[in-house]
């Protein structure tokens, strides 16, 4: 099954929805307090 029929399924809609919720918001705030990207990976070199 291709990556386009899994996305078209129910369960796949639901799974996008909530994520759309908590996911997308998260980095939308983010982004309007300006920040844009992190130049190093991991929390500890981010700090």
């Amino acid at each position: 099954m291709s990556l386009k029929e899994r996305m078209e399924t129910n369960e796949a809609k639901e799974v996008y929805k909530q994520r759309a919720a908590t996911a997308e918001c998260v980095n939308a705030l983010a982004r309007l307090r300006g920040l844009l990207q992190f130049r190093v990976r991991g929390l500890g070199k981010a700090l």
